[in-house]
């Protein structure tokens, strides 16, 4: 009789749960719609504002006239890179797995990035043991590991560690960093859209990469501590 009870309240959290990620999937798809008219609408100027900066770089000649033109294409591709992530919540797509290699997988996520992050004084590993390809939605995953590490530079952090795990029948990556951490209650609520704790933060990536790994089948958490930095772990069936 206790495990038929056990049994009863498992089902029903189970239930709960799969509503909650549900409802979450279209409040953030009705979003991503909305997004993506709104988007399109701007970056027509954008690149017509970004094509006038290139011809007039030409023509300045005075170091005032360029610095004043670097910062308004630096605006300018930091919008376009807004407006991007904006219209990653439209793009919907159904998983297509491939065998790819883990672990590569992640190297190859911190290679690309491994020079902004230097130039921000941002020093990037992965560790994992080598293991075989496996049937993964590569690209998502991609996707998801550059918002976690990008997220990662963008709080503070100096060092980050991506751990790349098999356990049984699950893939589990990590992301650890040495960042200021995250102050009790904030935790759950950075996966919210457009909820940020930096003043110029879209609050966006975070939840394009819950739902990404959650249309995998699989979820993402945080662990954190104040002063202490943040461990992001995606786990992912496989």
């Amino acid at each position: 009789r206790v495990a038929m009870r056990r049994g009863r309240v498992e089902d029903i959290t189970a239930r709960m749960r799969d509503h909650e990620r549900l409802q979450r999937s279209e409040r953030l798809a009705l979003v991503g719609q909305m997004l993506a008219q709104v988007t399109h609408e701007v970056r027509n100027p954008l690149n017509a504002m970004s094509l006038n900066s290139e011809i007039l770089a030409d023509e300045v000649r005075s170091v005032e006239g360029r610095a004043l033109l670097e910062t308004i294409t630096a605006e300018i591709r930091r919008l376009e890179r807004v407006t991007e992530r904006y219209l990653d919540l439209a793009r919907r797509r159904p998983p297509e797995a491939v065998a790819e290699d883990p672990v590569a997988l992640a190297q190859a996520v911190i290679a690309l990035e491994d020079p902004e992050l230097r130039r921000q004084g941002v020093q990037a590993t992965v560790t994992g043991a080598p293991m075989e390809p496996v049937e993964i939605d590569g690209d998502a995953i991609r996707r998801a590991l550059l918002n976690l590490v990008r997220n990662a530079a963008e709080a503070g952090a100096t060092h980050i560690r991506v751990r790349v795990t098999r356990r049984a029948t699950f893939l589990v990556f990590e992301v650890e960093d040495d960042g200021p951490g995250l102050e009790p209650g904030l935790a759950e609520r950075v996966f919210e859209p457009f909820f940020s704790t930096r003043a110029r933060g879209t609050g966006l990536g975070l939840a394009i990469t819950r739902q990404s790994i959650e249309d995998l089948g699989g979820t993402v958490e945080v662990r954190s501590t104040p002063g202490h930095g943040s461990t992001f772990a995606m786990t992912i069936p496989v």
